[in-house]
Formats: structure tokens, C-alpha cells, sequence
């Protein structure tokens, strides 16, 4: 399996530190003084997705932060309806100052509906990424990336394909790829977006 496994499947799987996603994304909204949070995830969660948000909201409150200050949203992955869901969160009259997001694809949506939003109470917002994939090109916003290659990532697989397959058993049924945190540009570190 690609992804979590739930509890009691005992099935191997190539999996990212969830818990580490949700925490580094909460941290580097906090480290920028946040104060309201938005965190935007699937519509269909996974095992994995509650994990990063358990992990996010538990850092969170360990600083402090009201439970009222944070709103979850389970979003498809449809840019129109995704666009309207944070038109109407910025437009509340305590918009959240950082928006932590499941992917890369809702934190691009709030990128461009920050840059293009008229009349934001306060500055932009900060936004981050737990999409963790691997390192690639120049983003708008901070992520939270896999610390393996893609090409580390399904030699995984390879790997425990090919045990499954000749009837092998692995020490260990899973392999949990580390994460590390990534900022989007210099100037990211006085300013939102």
C-alpha cells in the first residue's frame, strides 16, 4: 500500500510521517505569529489524515490556541468549489492569518484568492503546505516536503512488492517516510503568502 494503512490492516505500506506533516505545518503558522488558522484537507479523510490533523491541532493547542480559532474544512478537489469556500473564510470578519492545507493544489487556490482579494481585514495570509511531496520547483507558498526522492520512494515499494510477491516476510510491515519543512522564498519570512 501507498499511503496509510489503518489500524489492524496488516498490510505493508510506504507511508509519510503524518504526524510530523501536521505538526511542522502548525509550527510554522505559530513561528508567525497566527493567531486564527484555517486548515483546509480532503473531503474523504484517511487514516493518514487523521493523523496530520490530531498532530496540527494538538501543537496548536499546546500554544494556547482556542479551539474557536481554528476552522477545519473538508474540500473536494474542485478548484470552483474550493475557491469559493476561501473567498467566504476571507471575507469573515476574523479571517484566519495562516492557512494550513492538505496539498499543494488548495494552497495555490488560497495564494491566488489571497492576491486577488480586495478589502482583506488584515495582511495576507500565511499559507503552508503538508502535500509532502518530494522537493521540486519554486512554489508560492512554504511546504512541508518528503525528505526521500520519488525514485528512494518506489524502490520502497519495489522492495516490499517483491518480498509480498516471493512470500518473504520484512521485519518491519511499513516504511515511514521522513518530512522536512521548506520556505517558499527569503522574503517569505516577513511576509504572508
Amino acid at each position: 500500500v501507498y499511503g496509510q494503512s489503518y489500524p489492524g490492516v496488516e498490510l505493508p505500506c510506504v507511508k509519510h510521517d503524518q504526524e510530523s506533516v501536521g505538526r511542522l505545518m502548525a509550527e510554522f503558522a505559530l513561528a508567525r505569529g497566527a493567531q486564527r488558522y484555517a486548515l483546509l484537507t480532503h473531503a474523504h479523510w484517511r487514516f493518514g489524515d487523521h493523523q496530520m490533523i490530531d498532530a496540527a491541532t494538538a501543537t496548536l493547542a499546546a500554544s494556547g490556541v482556542p479551539l474557536d480559532s481554528v476552522k477545519i474544512r473538508s474540500l473536494p478537489p474542485e478548484r470552483d468549489v474550493v475557491t469559493q469556500v476561501v473567498q467566504g473564510i476571507l471575507h469573515e470578519k476574523d479571517p484566519p492569518d495562516a492557512f494550513l492545507c492538505r496539498n499543494d493544489f488548495y494552497a495555490q487556490i488560497v495564494h491566488d484568492v489571497a492576491l486577488s482579494h480586495d478589502g482583506l481585514h488584515t495582511g495576507a495570509p500565511w499559507i503552508v503546505s503538508g502535500g509532502h511531496a518530494p522537493l521540486g520547483g519554486e512554489t508560492d507558498f512554504s511546504r512541508v516536503v518528503s525528505s526521500l526522492t520519488l525514485q528512494v520512494q518506489v524502490e520502497h515499494i519495489a522492495t516490499l512488492l517483491s518480498a509480498a510477491a516471493s512470500g518473504a516476510q520484512r521485519a518491519s510491515g511499513s516504511v515511514v517516510i521522513p518530512v522536512e519543512f521548506t520556505v517558499s522564498s527569503p522574503t517569505e519570512s516577513s511576509e504572508g503568502c
